[in-house]
């Protein structure tokens, strides 16, 4: 049930990556105004922001019910101006006195205080992505007219350097092959089964009931590491890396129940673009 979805603000970011333009953050745009976590941080116009977070959420989804009396989850899609996911959830809510070890954290960001039913709760809102296993692949993709799909790498060679010019006919139609390139990075995000618990946890604290402990979309996030220094009376004194500039690039539907895959599970899809070849035939 996967739509993916681009907002104006991803494709703001990859322009000034593309250019080298200074990059301007504009009002109503980032997760720290969402959240009220380092709203106002003032940053220079030549930091650039990385796609490295994502965070989710339990709105991008309705449930309908057939004929058959048989719920079956709907994906509900995200405009490309949409800033924050519709039910945004954090991955973590720990009691004052129960915060993650300074280890787990360094997984985390937008940590900001939550109170329900009396009990302060410490609450995390982005994670960050593991890109170390990830790679960049080229791909040739055929449409064959039998209906079957054909995936093989692309690999450059001399002719691509020394193109010829293809000749459109002027009297019979010209047809494109079905043919496509594609430049993408697989991600995977795991959740195993320290992060399901969690989520669980989540649910039960804010819903009084763990089958709620449902993904339905996920937004990847753009921003920038920053050091900050948090003072509490549990912890004292101590220094996380927090996210600023946080933006919405990508948003994308899934449907995860962590009361279900209770051990662990994974959510895969690929990060880059699919282009026609334009090849006549």
């Amino acid at each position: 049930m996967k739509s993916i979805v681009r907002t104006v603000y991803g494709a703001a970011v990859q322009g000034v990556l593309y250019t080298g333009v200074p990059y301007t953050k504009l009002d109503y745009t980032t997760l720290n105004e969402r959240f009220n976590i380092n709203p106002k941080v003032l940053i220079s116009q030549y930091d650039y922001p990385l796609m490295k977070y994502y965070a989710i959420g339990y709105g991008g989804h309705i449930m309908e019910v057939d004929s058959d009396g048989f719920g079956i989850p709907v994906p509900v899609q995200h405009k490309s101006t949409d800033a924050s996911c519709y039910r945004p959830i954090p991955f973590i809510m720990r009691e004052m006195n129960n915060d993650l070890t300074p280890q787990q954290r360094e997984s985390y960001a937008l940590r900001r205080y939550e109170n329900f039913n009396g009990i302060q709760y410490i609450c995390y809102y982005l994670r960050r992505i593991d890109y170390s296993q990830a790679e960049q692949e080229l791909t040739m993709i055929t449409s064959n007219n039998d209906g079957t799909v054909a995936y093989e790498p692309f690999v450059p060679n001399t002719s691509n350097l020394n193109p010829d010019p293809q000749i459109l006919s002027n009297t019979n139609t010209n047809v494109l092959k079905g043919k496509y390139v594609s430049a993408t990075i697989l991600v995977e995000l795991e959740f195993n089964e320290f992060e399901t618990e969690e989520l669980r946890n989540v649910a039960n604290i804010r819903f009084a009931n763990e089958n709620k402990a449902i993904i339905s979309e996920i937004a990847l996030v753009s921003g920038l590491d920053r050091k900050q220094d948090i003072t509490e009376s549990a912890q004292g004194t101590f220094t996380m890396n927090e996210v600023v500039a946080a933006q919405v690039c990508h948003f994308t539907n899934t449907f995860k129940s962590a009361a279900i895959d209770n051990k662990n599970f994974v959510i895969g899809f690929n990060i880059g673009a699919t282009e026609p070849l334009f090849d006549i035939g």
